[in-house]
């Protein structure tokens, strides 16, 4: 009887420290503030002729972004699966690689994070000069890389000399941010396979694979990464207690595939009511919460045993999300969804608002652009020369015309 008590008592104060609010707290504005960067695009199209440094990012974003389908669903956790194999046998070889990789996204990352608020800044100032010209391999390159280039690198370095921890949580924030910004999904009907598919992942990864290869390969790999080099990989964000010596830690495929589900229902309730507030965002969110103090729990009541946190987190925002779309009769438009792509409508010289309907339609003066997503997300483009198509219609109106003078003549 003391000893449960106790353990209830431990399970308490692990549970009711701050760090872990913090952590949530985290996770949740990387949810919003990646939603928002995935729908929240350029509204005007420039007055000159040269389209500006923002436009050519904005229009990069869109369509290098990639649309999750039910196959590639399907494929993530296989393609996980292979990766954590490789990872097991291979760590001394490829370490080093990883680690390049890893500090070359984070630079770009932390670019694409701060390049919006720079120009929003740079927008302020009257006159000042959005982009400077370079020689002509390289063409004009923005002034916001003047600020962004400069944060980036002085995290960087610091991290190499120092390997404190508050730094990689901003490497490791940034390139969640940018992951979840750039791929999206496009229904419910995805989210629910590729969560299932994870959950089983996570959970064959933590409490099966010892079986087959003799040691728990998820634990390993982790333990490998965070202990044998010197320095650590920003894989996963980590906030110190306030109470005692632990450390709350979640894993950034803990962050980010479930991100990718709430960052769908943010931009779905953006395209429907137009507010988070009382929505689908709002109701995966506290599903979230309550996964993550579940996993933390369980962790603490089995003495710090490793626990696969997508088998909480993965049922804690579906079943919700199920629940209330059912009550609200939407179950059927959050089934099908959308692309997760943007709707862009711009006029030259005019401003309109931007919707996440699944659709990109551009308006110039000449030329009119349909980007519609047809089959398994496939986009097409129909181009319509709306010059061509005057012109020809005036040819017909005075072909017409000149048949109705010689009747009359005749």
């Amino acid at each position: 009887m003391l000893d449960m008590i106790y353990s209830l008592k431990q399970v308490i104060f692990y549970l009711i420290d701050p760090a872990n609010v913090i952590l949530i707290g985290v996770c949740v504005c990387m949810f919003a503030y990646s939603s928002y960067r995935s729908i929240e695009f350029v509204k005007k199209k420039p007055t000159t002729d040269e389209e500006s440094l923002e436009d050519q990012q904005t229009r990069e974003v869109v369509e290098q972004s990639t649309v999750v389908v039910p196959r590639m669903a399907i494929l993530l956790p296989i393609v996980g699966s292979i990766v954590l194999v490789i990872l097991f046998y291979f760590l001394n070889l490829i370490y080093y690689l990883l680690f390049s990789l890893l500090m070359l996204s984070s630079v770009v990352s932390i670019n694409f994070v701060l390049w919006p608020h720079c120009t929003y800044i740079f927008s302020k100032i009257p006159k000042f000069p959005m982009s400077i010209p370079t020689i002509k391999c390289i063409g004009r390159i923005g002034t916001q890389s003047f600020i962004t280039l400069p944060i980036s690198l002085i995290i960087l370095i610091g991290f190499l000399f120092t390997n404190n921890w508050f730094l990689i949580n901003i490497m490791a924030i940034a390139i969640g941010i940018f992951s979840l910004s750039i791929l999206r999904i496009p229904s419910l009907k995805v989210a629910t396979t590729m969560l299932i598919f994870f959950f089983t992942y996570d959970i064959f990864w933590v409490f099966i694979s010892h079986i087959i290869f003799g040691q728990n390969v998820m634990e390993t790999v982790a333990v490998n990464m965070n202990e044998h080099y010197k320095w650590k990989l920003p894989i996963l964000v980590q906030i110190p207690h306030f109470f005692s010596s632990s450390v709350s830690l979640l894993g950034m495929g803990d962050i980010v595939i479930p991100g990718f589900f709430l960052c769908f229902l943010y931009r779905f309730d953006k395209r429907t009511t137009d507010t988070v507030l009382r929505g689908y965002f709002l109701n995966g969110c506290l599903g979230y919460c309550v996964g993550i103090y579940l996993a933390y729990g369980m962790v603490v009541i089995l003495n710090n045993m490793s626990q696969p946190a997508l088998m909480y987190l993965a049922p804690c925002t579906l079943i919700p999300t199920f629940v209330l779309g059912f009550l609200r009769r939407e179950l059927s438009l959050l089934w099908k969804g959308n692309t997760g792509r943007v709707q862009r409508i711009s006029v030259t010289g005019d401003n309109d608002d931007d919707d996440d309907d699944g659709v990109e339609i551009e308006l110039d003066e000449v030329e009119f652009t349909m980007h519609r997503s047809q089959s398994e997300n496939e986009i097409v483009e129909v181009h319509i020369d709306k010059a061509n198509n005057n012109k020809n219609n005036n040819n017909n109106f005075n072909e017409q015309n000149d048949e109705n003078v010689e009747n009359k003549i005749d």
